[in-house]
């Protein structure tokens, strides 16, 4: 029993510098010092109409076991909530930080609330899943700097219709599932961090959002920026595609480019990276890559698609990498190139010539599923090119394997010529 008192009284101490006094306190039994798996005391107390609790656990950023704050509730009641423009949350009480924030819905917020701008707390780790997609009125979103590693977590800010600006700022960030998705209005968001991943569909459907800034170390998963406004984008060459579709069905993008300040060792470009953006007309790959893989359907339904610049640096073209890009005229692969897979440029119905240019070993195929590569050609690699398409070849046993490659390919007036000019070898495949 005494020790209970104890714990209660040294509670309210913590909670002293509270600006309202009433708030409520209670007692686990298990001992501060043990650490179970779940929490084991928590106290609550109003700082400017925000709820906070203390807990003792561990923290999201780097699971160590300590004191930390939650933001349980936006307001202390409902009178509170009625006129609230502008919510900025402390960092830290009495040097405990404030890190997560756990609301499982807002509460005493009405339906018409007034909330346009959220500055949120400088040590933040973690916010609960649709925390704040409740607040249509909001504007701004404010992480600022000393931020150092947090958790946007699914739907957190989803669905927002006013939501125009997004400042990240600290050092590694991680935005959820579906966080800003379908923030149809959301014009500005920017990056001042070190690394960024972004969960699925993240900002997909963010019509309004036209350029962003990405940095360096940044991860993208299946349709992060999926049906976003972007016109042009510029993507370092260092991002990682974890997932399928990070950029498609973005029907505004005209131009793409891949970026490197210093040599980049590979970049590979996602599976259906770019699916279905059909104002594609040009992509800028990195002069300083070493080693540059177009994953499967990449570039699938990109009918505008014209220029590929830099295209000496790809060493495998994944299957239907580039199907349906009717505009594509041509384009000139190196000694680099080691696969080009079946169906490659099916549907390039306006492809002209394939140069390889001092390629001496037969490109191959490449088995994802087991992670290598196969020899020589696979029947049907240029299947679907239209039947004039010119071959331009260095190496006279590259040119006769081309012959494997348009097997089945109904390609009836393939021409092979050496890069002099000269024809080397067939007029005519069935």
């Amino acid at each position: 029993m005494k020790k209970c008192l104890c714990a209660i009284l040294a509670a309210l101490m913590i909670f002293s510098s509270f600006a309202l006094p009433s708030f409520a306190v209670w007692y686990s039994g298990e001992g501060e010092e043990k650490f179970t798996e779940g929490y084991v005391y928590t106290g609550e107390g109003v700082i400017n109409n925000v709820v906070y609790s203390l807990k003792y656990g561990k923290t999201y950023a780097n699971k160590k076991k300590h004191k930390f704050y939650e933001i349980k509730s936006l307001f202390d009641s409902e009178e509170t909530a009625k006129n609230a423009t502008k919510i900025t949350f402390v960092d830290e009480i009495n040097g405990i930080p404030v890190e997560t924030i756990e609301m499982k819905g807002v509460q005493f917020l009405q339906e018409n609330n007034k909330i346009k701008e959220l500055v949120l707390p400088s040590k933040l780790c973690y916010v609960n899943p649709n925390a704040f997609s409740d607040l249509n009125a909001l504007e701004t979103v404010i992480f600022p700097k000393g931020t150092q590693k947090f958790w946007l977590d699914e739907g957190a800010f989803s669905s927002l219709k006013s939501l125009k600006k997004v400042v990240v700022r600290g050092g590694d960030v991680a935005i959820g599932e579906a966080a800003f998705y379908n923030c149809t209005a959301l014009k500005t968001v920017t990056f001042e961090v070190k690394s960024v991943r972004f969960g699925d569909s993240a900002f997909s459907g963010c019509a309004a959002l036209k350029s962003i800034k990405f940095p360096a170390k940044s991860k993208f998963a299946e349709g992060s920026f999926s049906g976003t406004g972007f016109k042009s984008l510029t993507i370092p060459a260092t991002a990682f595609f974890g997932g399928e579709g990070a950029f498609s069905f973005c029907k505004s993008l005209e131009t793409v480019k891949f970026t490197a300040s210093s040599s980049v060792k590979k970049l590979m470009i996602g599976d259906e990276a770019f699916f279905y953006c059909t104002k594609l007309k040009t992509v800028v790959l990195p002069k300083k890559a070493k080693d540059i893989t177009i994953c499967p359907r990449a570039f699938a339904g990109c009918t505008a698609l014209k220029n590929v610049e830099n295209p000496g640096l790809i060493t495998v073209v994944g299957e239907e990498a580039f199907l349906n890009c009717k505009r594509l005229e041509s384009i000139k692969f190196s000694s680099r190139i080691k696969a080009i897979a079946k169906n490659a440029f099916m549907g390039c119905s306006r492809l002209k010539s394939v140069t390889f240019k001092d390629t001496k070993n037969i490109p191959g195929s490449y088995n994802y599923d087991t992670i290598k590569f196969t020899k020589g050609f696979e029947a049907g690699t240029f299947s679907g090119t239209p039947s004039g398409i010119k071959f331009y070849v260095k190496n006279a046993t590259v040119a006769k394997k081309l012959k494997t490659a348009l097997k089945g390919s109904g390609v009836k007036k393939a021409k092979i010529y050496r890069l002099s000019g000269n024809t080397l070898y067939y007029k005519n495949v069935k």
